[in-house]
């Protein structure tokens, strides 16, 4: 019937958003920043000690850590500002931004400088500055899957994020890309990225990341 149709319809759209929040942001074409140091460790979680250890006299702001391809694969970022804003900044120097359009619960998200969907997010959006996650994200990321749909020339972020969310009201689309220099907004059904390196704030613990990631 029509309503089992339906019934069906919105159990698949809300499993979809189940697992969506904060920590699915994703970057790329992203600047590397000029690193304090530059080490070669074993693991993600052995880079996080040595930012810890950085940190304690100032000298770490944030990690950058390359799963593969560089020997140093640690670097080491510190700048002027306090760790969420030298992250910040680094982030916000990314040619391309991915995240979902809602959270599970259906709940809108903003976007990563405050923005928020003209349409269908009544009374707002979440914000993710006080998130558990925000102290992770991976950059260099590319999208897996192919494109749900594509809108070339919305002119910022805020369009983008606007037109994917409109979009969910016919289409399977949960996530979002949007290239600030091409101006190419496109929509896709999940957030599945393969991302080269591991971007985690000082003060962010291994434990914290690994929940993020799951």
């Amino acid at each position: 019937s029509m309503a089992l149709l339906s019934l069906i319809s919105l159990t698949l759209f809300a499993t979809a958003l189940a697992n969506l929040g904060c920590e699915d942001f994703s970057y790329n074409n992203c600047h590397d920043p000029p690193a304090t140091q530059e080490l070669h460790v074993g693991s993600l979680d052995e880079c996080i000690q040595n930012c810890d250890l950085f940190g304690s006299f100032d000298q770490c702001d944030f990690i950058m850590f390359y799963g593969s391809g560089r020997d140093e694969n640690c670097h080491i970022i510190s700048g002027d500002g306090t760790p969420d804003e030298e992250m910040a900044k680094y982030l916000a120097a990314c040619r391309v931004v991915g995240q979902p359009m809602k959270k599970d619960g259906g709940s809108c998200m903003e976007g990563p400088l405050g923005e928020c969907a003209t349409a269908l997010c009544s009374p707002g959006c979440e914000s993710c500055s006080a998130d558990k996650c925000s102290g992770y994200h991976g950059s260099q990321c590319q999208k897996i899957g192919e494109p749900g749909e594509t809108s070339p020339g919305l002119p910022n972020y805020t369009a983008c994020l606007s037109y994917c969310t409109l979009q969910m009201l016919s289409n399977p689309w949960t996530y979002l890309a949007y290239d600030l220099e091409a101006q190419e907004c496109i929509c896709y059904l999940d957030e599945k990225v393969d991302c080269a390196v591991d971007v985690v704030r000082f003060g962010t613990t291994m434990a914290e990341v690994t929940g993020c990631q799951a």
